[in-house]
């Protein structure tokens, strides 16, 4: 018979074992140290700068920042904020590991991502996103030719950022300040590869203010793609995206909310140039949505609910052919967006409102730093004054020449 006693070594080598365990499982975090993925209080601010050294580098200042935006989504957890340097930043984590195509980003809950900084500041109020522009970009071999949907897409990424089911972000997942561009969600054979070029969202409802989302495209959902989610973009513009179906944006079973925005000059083979909806309905309020009215002024039902203080007039952008979207002094979306809800600042960092209104899309014109009228008039404009100034010489050199004779 067995004893008390003859068990106790038994009850020490379980002891023994399960602490072996124990250290195991930690060691792998131990090794880790100091890469990305580190742990740290909740609250702290990353860095990422593409051209830092990356000497050291672990975040936690524009010294030390990441020079990719990867890592630092990697370190983040709820509470943090992630400050993004001037540059253009492609995604490397691949959902399908045998496809390169399927790299993206993906926000995460509780944390807020910023663009649009220098590499110095120490506010958010001091970033200004125009002159810092910071693009998330699909052209993950850099070689894709402006305007042209076509020729060298064939190896964008799929989405820029993939939020695929099972992340289930909610509104403290932010971001703001980004050029969300290049993404090529062309894929049919497999789901969700042909929707979202700029975004897709599935069960999530993400925060989105002051981004710009342009030069992508898909078969739905050119700039976002929402599927059973609401997420709230605020401030945004949707120009030059291209889709079969929503240039602009794609909703199925979804209820975004779309405020202050600038849906303008997107494509659509088959339906929804700006938005399309499939048993859905988006809430629209102070934006300017191409083709939003009939001749009659009558909103456009299948685009959502209209809760006032949307336009349908040419925003008049700066230059958007250079994906320039400043707007221009005598734009109807200057003073005509709302205050509620808008942020404190625009994409450059400019306090809204200027005027008293806020404007909508993603830019505050103000007259400091605002342009007075879209490029070609100004060009065209210079032109002419360079035509007259040469009349003016050539008559005078007639009039010259008449009394010499």
């Amino acid at each position: 018979m067995i004893s008390m006693d003859d068990l106790i070594p038994t009850r020490r080598f379980i002891a023994t074992m399960v602490v072996l365990i124990l250290l195991a499982a930690a060691l792998p975090a131990a090794l880790m140290a100091g890469s990305p993925g580190t742990a740290h209080a909740s609250g702290t601010i990353i860095y990422v700068d593409v051209d830092a050294t990356g000497i050291s580098a672990d975040g936690s200042s524009w010294a030390k920042a990441y020079t990719d935006l990867q890592s630092a989504l990697t370190t983040a957890v709820s509470g943090d904020q992630i400050w993004v340097a001037v540059g253009t930043y492609t995604p490397s984590v691949q959902t399908d590991p045998s496809d390169a195509r399927t790299a993206t980003f993906q926000m995460k809950k509780g944390v807020g991502i910023y663009g649009g900084f220098v590499g110095t500041e120490t506010t958010l109020g001091e970033r200004n996103v125009t002159a810092h522009v910071t693009i998330l970009s699909g052209d993950l071999n850099g070689n894709d030719i402006p305007g042209d949907f076509i020729n060298n897409r064939s190896d964008n990424c799929y989405h820029v950022f993939n939020h695929l089911n099972g992340l289930s972000l909610d509104s403290s997942a932010m971001l703001d300040g980004f050029t969300i561009a290049d993404g090529n969600a062309d894929n049919n054979s497999a789901y969700p590869d042909y929707a979202g070029g700029g975004m897709f969202n599935e069960n999530s409802s993400p925060t989105v203010t002051a981004c710009t989302f342009s030069g992508n495209s898909a078969v739905s959902g050119g700039g976002m793609e929402n599927y059973d989610s609401s997420p709230t973009v605020t401030n945004c513009s949707f120009s030059g995206n291209s889709a079969v179906f929503g240039g602009g944006m794609y909703n199925n079973a979804s209820s975004p909310t779309v405020t202050n925005c600038i849906l303008w000059g997107n494509t659509a083979s088959d339906q929804g140039d700006q938005i399309c909806n499939d048993n859905s309905m988006t809430n629209i309020s102070f934006s300017d949505i191409q083709d939003s009215f009939d001749i009659d002024n009558n909103w456009d039902a299948g685009l959502g609910n209209d809760l006032g203080g949307n336009i349908d007039a040419d925003p008049l952008f700066y230059n958007p052919a250079a994906g320039d979207f400043h707007l221009t002094k005598f734009s109807p979306c200057v003073d005509t967006g709302t205050n509620t809800g808008a942020p404190a600042t625009d994409f450059e960092g400019e306090a809204r409102p200027y005027n008293g209104t806020t404007d909508m899309g993603a830019d505050e014109w103000t007259l400091a730093t605002g342009p007075a009228a879209p490029f070609p008039e100004i060009a065209t404009a210079v032109l002419l004054l360079m035509g007259m100034l040469g009349l003016a010489g050539f008559f005078r050199l007639r009039k010259n020449k008449a009394l010499v004779v």
